[in-house]
Parts: C-alpha cells; structure tokens; sequence
C-alpha cells in the first residue's frame, strides 16, 4: 500500500519541518559594570526549569519547580513570577566573570538563550609627569595590556603587559615600571610619551574590559576638558598696555585686544572692559572638537599662560534588534576615522580595525561596510557580528570623539515575521499542490 507520492511525501517533510521545529529565540543583554542584569525568558512552565551557562561549561545558576525556586549566589528567581510564565533570571551586580551565553530551558527543551554583555568601560585622564597610572582589573585572572601611543601611525597597538593569574609579565620598557598589586595594574613614573590608549582584555575570553584614553602634560600647562558645545573660561590676568593675543595652536590667532577695542573670532568672547582692568580671560562660548588644542595668553608677544583644551569623549550605549540601522553623529569639518572594537567571545582583536574614513566631507569605508554605510554615517542593517565599541577619533592624534557601545539582539520581532509568512508561504504551496496532483 503506497502511502504517499514522492511530491506528497516531500510536501509533508517540509511542511512538518516549518510547522513543527520550535522557533528559538536569541535575546542580546548589555548592562555596565556592577548594574543588575535581568535576562528574559518567558513561557509557561509546569515542569522544571534550569538556567545554564553554555560556556561555562553548563553551568547550572538556578532551577525551579513547582514548589520551589533555587539560586546560585548572586543570581536571583522569583518563584511566583515563574508560576506565572515569567521564568526571567537576574543578576545582582553584574561583573566581568557573568558574561556569556545562559540558555533558559523548560523540560530539558530550550526556550530562550541570552548573550550577556558587559558594557565596556571607558575612562580617560589628563595626568602630570611623574605621576602614576592605576588600572584596575576587575579580579580578572588573564588579561593583557595593549598600549598604542596618541603619535603612533600604527593602527592596532602593542602588547606591553600580560597578566596569568598573580603573575605581571612586561616588555624591557616597562617590567621595571609596572607593578601588580591586588586587582590594579600600576604604571609608575608616567612622561609625555606614555599618552595614548591603553587597552586590557581578557585573553581566556577574548573581551574588551576597558579602553582607556591618557594624556600626560607638563604641570605648566593647564588641562581644560569642555563638553562638545558647552562653555568654559581660560583665566589669564596681567596689566597689558600693549597688544594682548591669543593664540590656538601656536599660529591661529582667535582674539585680540588693544587699547581701542577687541575683536574676537566666532565662538570666542573676550571683555574689553576687563581687559582694560587687567582680566585677559577668553570664553570659549560654543565648544566644538575645531576648538581644541594650545591655546596661550600673549601681551606683547610674550606667553603669560597656556592651556591645553580637549573635548570629552561622548559615551553611548545602544540595543538594536537584528535589521535595524545604527546611526553614529559625524563630527563636521574633522578628518576622522571609524574604529571598530568587536566585544563578543570569538573576536580576537582587541586593538580594532579601521572601517571608515571621513576628510574633506567624503566618507570612505572598507570591505563589507562600503555599501553599509551612508554619508550620515549609518550603519544599514546590522546583525549580531556587529555588537561591538565604535570609536571616532581624529585621523592625526586618535583622539576619541565620540564612543558607541553597541548590542545587537539576533531575535526581533522581523524575524519572527518572516518566519509566519515562510511558514504561510508553504502551506499555500502545499494545498495548491494537492489539488495539482490529485
């Protein structure tokens, strides 16, 4: 007895493999260091139920049945919220250790999974020479110290330090420099040449726990950090009878003031009243990142004060569903490039890769972002590989400008659309099929 025609039986393969295989979710969760995570997973149970940490290696954190809830320290479940189909798990004070992939099962069949992230920590410093360097390491056990100096044509850096367990290894430049002590890394003795970015990653998992910006000055120079568009003052005071200038950069003269008057560029301001009692002072009014650089207090040729002036690094974190559009500010008029720090486990770039570039308003991007990004800098639907840090920084200094902190979740409400119309797709290909051939 033949119990189906080969087209038949095909037909019903497919529509049993689209009808009845379970649609997984995948859920993307960043939070920063130390915050509460809470990591979603929503279905009704009667049976039991088990949190387990894929790469840990399945690691149970907290089970629950119908009498009770049980949790690992540090994670949290709540009993009545799971006999009410919320079988969500949270964790306290997420650190470095609890990243990774927990998948939610009900059963022993899986209902959702979560990549847990943590936020990477961006901190940044002006410092004096002759002043130290603290990095702390979070309690991690294997991590390394990537250093690529604010003048250094090259892209990606240099290993200076490893640490394995309670062990610092360092390069001839700085083993005599560095020291570990407790959970901190201690560079010692800081000088010019030791600004730049510094990079620690954890080398088990291959994550991005900080990227930190340095700048080490000389004490006779002021450091002013301004917000992008916000105002500060450069105090100088001195009777000036004669010609009082300042200057950007050594050559760039932004304002000046005599004895009639001042005249002070867009952006600037200057009193010519307080410059006539002695008070030179300049307002910055407007900041923007054209603005930063050396700035010096001249009566006549002569520098009485100097300042250096940057603009704060803009951190943003953003959650994406798979498909949407990441959409990055561009700095106007600024030679800048776009560097891209992937955070998930099976990066292994710590320094990053340069995807972008902008000069002369003609945006120019690399490989598979070409036709991805738009002159607005927008990053056209993104998938999970583009979770990562996006930095923009000057082309000339790699200053940091501007920080993204992305997350993209896999699973998104499109997909799940998409899923209901393949799924609508063949069983309309099925039926017209059996009426074809029957």
């Amino acid at each position: 007895m033949q119990f189906c025609s080969l087209h038949q039986c095909v037909l019903f393969f497919l529509m049993f493999m689209f009808t009845t295989a379970p649609t997984l979710a995948f859920t993307s969760v960043m939070v920063k260091l130390n915050q509460s995570a809470v990591l979603p997973c929503k279905q009704n149970c009667s049976d039991s139920l088990q949190w387990n940490v894929i790469d840990k290696p399945r690691l149970i954190v907290a089970e629950c049945n119908q009498t009770s809830c049980w949790s690992k320290e540090g994670f949290n479940m709540s009993h009545d919220q799971y006999l009410k189909g919320d079988l969500s798990l949270t964790i306290n004070a997420a650190d470095y250790s609890n990243r990774g992939l927990y998948t939610c099962e009900c059963a022993g069949e899986e209902v959702n999974t979560v990549q847990l992230s943590i936020e990477t920590l961006m901190l940044s410093a002006n410092l004096n020479s002759g002043e130290d360097l603290t990095l702390h390491l979070h309690k991690s056990n294997y991590m390394e110290l990537i250093y690529k100096s604010k003048d250094s044509p090259d892209l990606y850096g240099e290993q200076i330090c490893n640490v394995t367990e309670d062990s610092l290894q360092c390069n001839d430049e700085y083993k005599h420099r560095a020291l570990l002590k407790d959970s901190d890394l201690i560079l010692k003795n800081l000088k010019p040449s030791d600004s730049g970015v510094y990079t620690i990653r954890d080398t088990l998992y291959k994550y991005i726990n900080l990227i930190y910006t340095l700048s080490v000055k000389d004490p006779a120079i002021s450091q002013i950090n301004v917000r992008r568009h916000g105002s500060v003052t450069l105090k100088c005071t001195r009777n000036c009878t004669g010609l009082l200038e300042w200057t950007k950069n050594k050559k760039h003269v932004v304002a000046w003031c005599n004895q009639t008057s001042c005249n002070p560029e867009k952006g600037y301001n200057i009193s010519h009243g307080q410059y006539l009692k002695g008070d030179l002072s300049l307002t910055i009014t407007d900041a923007y990142y054209s603005m930063r650089g050396y700035y010096c207090c001249k009566c006549n040729e002569k520098c009485i004060s100097e300042f250096d002036v940057s603009i704060q690094t803009e951190n943003s974190s953003v959650q994406l569903k798979s498909g949407e559009d990441l959409l990055m500010d561009l700095p106007r008029r600024e030679s800048v490039e776009v560097i891209y720090r992937s955070t998930r486990s099976f990066a292994d770039d710590a320094a990053g890769k340069n995807i972008c570039t902008f000069e002369d308003s003609s945006l120019d991007c690399f490989n598979g972002y070409t036709h991805r990004i738009s002159p607005v800098l927008k990053l056209k639907h993104v998938n999970l590989t583009d979770s990562g840090v996006y930095t923009i920084q000057s082309r000339n200094s790699q200053e940091a400008f501007l920080i993204y902190n992305v997350s993209v979740n896999i699973y998104s409400k499109t997909s799940q659309d998409q899923m209901r119309r393949s799924i609508f797709h063949i069983w309309c290909l099925g039926w017209w099929l059996s009426w074809e051939f029957s």
